[in-house]
């Protein structure tokens, strides 16, 4: 049979899974602000080798708003669940959509750096009739266009 402060953690993950956090009932309301309360929103430890972090719940009248780890190793805190208010980013989306908008860039300059590329060596096939030239090994042809890119540089 479970503790109680197991089912203090099913049940506080369980609201911020489904219900965005918040209260079903009036007894729930009741019975986990009365325990909330008296352990502080601590719910319980993640079970680890080295370091057992605790995870807190913060709490309104109307539900759940925040559930947190304290990270022991560091010191920092890692959000877990945060309540969704209509219209408005939580913390974790506002990490996720910055980390897309990393990728997205990186991509985008990679993208430009290729089409620049194939731009100068469209011009340059071009320019010394290599264009023309299909039975070229893909090698042979690389070979040729960094010797032809080289001299021209040179002079």
């Amino acid at each position: 049979m479970a503790t109680l402060s197991e089912q203090l953690k099913k049940s506080v993950m369980s609201l911020a899974r489904t219900n965005n956090g918040y209260f079903k009932s009036e007894n729930q309301k009741t019975f986990l602000i009365e325990h909330l309360g008296m352990y502080e929103g601590l719910l319980g430890y993640t079970s680890g080798i080295k370091y057992k972090n605790p995870i807190f719940a913060d709490y309104n009248s109307n539900g759940i708003t925040k559930i947190y780890k304290q990270m022991m190793s560091s010191n920092k805190i890692e959000t877990i669940f945060e309540r969704k208010i209509e219209g408005e980013l939580t913390s974790i989306e506002v990490k996720v959509l910055s980390s897309f908008k990393r990728k997205l860039k990186k991509l985008e300059k990679e993208l430009e750096n290729r089409l620049i590329f194939f731009y100068l060596i469209g011009i340059l096939m071009k320019r010394w009739g290599l264009l023309s030239t299909s039975k070229v090994k893909s090698q042979d042809l690389k070979n040729k266009l960094v010797c032809i890119f080289i001299e021209n540089i040179i002079e």
